[in-house]
């Protein structure tokens, strides 16, 4: 459960590292 949780956050982290991710980013 805590490895999962952290794999999520670090997931999460980078997209808002990067900015906004391609499904929220309306053309």
């Amino acid at each position: 459960e805590i490895a999962a949780r952290n794999g999520f956050k670090a997931i999460t982290h980078k997209l808002e590292f990067f900015g906004v991710c391609p499904q929220c980013q309306s053309p």
